[in-house]
């Protein structure tokens, strides 16, 4: 059943997000669940601490309340919208509830809710970024388009974007997309790893090296110093780092090296992780040409996390044996992000290719390297 909510709008402006009106099924504009993470939490399995703060903090947000202030735009590429609620015992006045993305040529909303999701399930939110779905309503998507029709942005893909997100509001539709959780404080990003002029690793730095199974195999004693104050053990960062290649395999990442897109941040004892922040740019699509070029990047995995995806796999393909207590596939595919631009039923028959590729990669793999393809 759908629920209606009618409120009256009195005025708009930037930073007026009043109203909820009707949406469409499950996608309203109020958070009221957060199906994988809370199935993970029913079985018992843990999830990051900053995962749960920001399911806390976003369950019951409605963008269309007045207590929100939709008032600044970020992003480089993309235009996405901020969402702070005032707050006067905060030092900056106001606690940042994240960004709202919506779907444009430069950033996938979607993809960015599945890596999410998908790393819960692995046991690695830690090192991503919290995103959950999310639907604009009328005064909310007002107040975003006041905003990007009063912000002057030069020629280029931002530009071509800010059209992109207009047209979509002016169908009148509710705006489709994610919450990004705001970033953690330390984030930087590390370019070092990144042969930016290609768009590919580089395969000389020592965790990328670490991550082709006919090298030497990374170990814990081996400290780095990737970026002045951001020093972790080699085996940790290969671990974290194969799980980003691992996903970026599934999710047909096109744009993880062409800058700023890998991402380090410390955690509360001062050790260095990976934190991949940024994962809009995966089109899941059945031409296979990304997935095969992203296999040809590391040769080293996670054992338990490729035994994980197939256990995942066997699911797609017989949806009766279960996974995560889910009996349907395209109900897990929904909950796991997937719920725009394409049908269900192709969003499974994309991931049981893709999954299907990879683990046919790491078979090879293994058959050629024995246990070097997989990290100690």
């Amino acid at each position: 059943m759908i629920s209606i909510k009618i409120r009256i709008i009195l005025s708009i402006t930037a930073t007026v997000t009043l109203g909820s009106v009707v949406t469409d099924n499950a996608y309203a504009d109020t958070i009221k669940q957060f199906p994988i993470l809370e199935r993970l939490q029913r079985q018992g399995k843990p999830l990051a601490s900053e995962t749960t703060k920001w399911m806390k903090k976003w369950r019951g947000v409605d963008l269309d309340n007045p207590v929100f202030k939709l008032n600044e735009l970020s992003g480089s590429s993309s235009v996405y919208l901020k969402v702070r609620k005032p707050d006067p015992t905060d030092k900056d006045g106001y606690k940042a509830y994240g960004t709202f993305a919506s779907s444009n040529a430069s950033g996938n909303p979607y993809t960015e809710i599945a890596y999410f999701n998908l790393a819960a399930i692995l046991g690695y939110d830690h090192i991503f970024r919290p995103a959950v779905r999310y639907a604009l309503g009328a005064r909310a998507r007002q107040a975003f388009k006041f905003l990007l029709q009063n912000t002057v942005i030069p020629v280029g893909n931002r530009l071509e974007n800010k059209i992109h997100v207009l047209q979509d509001i002016a169908t009148g539709k509710p705006l489709k997309g994610c919450l990004k959780a705001k970033k953690l404080d330390t984030n930087m990003a590390y370019d070092a790893i990144a042969d930016i002029k290609n768009n590919l690793p580089r395969k000389n730095n020592a965790i990328i090296a670490a991550l082709q199974a006919g090298n030497t195999q990374p170990s814990s004693s081996q400290k780095l110093t990737l970026l002045s104050g951001y020093k972790a053990n080699l085996l940790q960062l290969a671990r974290e780092y194969s799980i980003i290649m691992t996903l970026d395999v599934i999710f047909q990442q096109w744009d993880r090296y062409s800058g700023a897109n890998v991402v380090l941040a410390k955690d509360n004892t001062g050790i260095a992780h990976f934190y991949s922040t940024d994962n809009g740019g995966a089109t899941l699509e059945k031409n296979t040409t990304q997935v095969v070029h992203n296999l040809k990047n590391f040769s080293r995995y996670d054992r338990k996390t490729i035994q994980q995806l197939r256990a995942l796999y066997v699911f797609l393909v017989t949806p009766s044996k279960g996974f995560l207590g889910y009996k349907n596939a395209e109900t897990f595919v929904v909950d796991l992000g997937l719920y725009n631009n394409l049908k269900p039923t192709e969003y499974v028959a994309i991931l049981k290719q893709n999954l299907r590729l990879l683990l046919n990669q790491v078979a090879n793999v293994e058959r050629q390297f024995g246990n070097k393809a997989y990290l100690p």
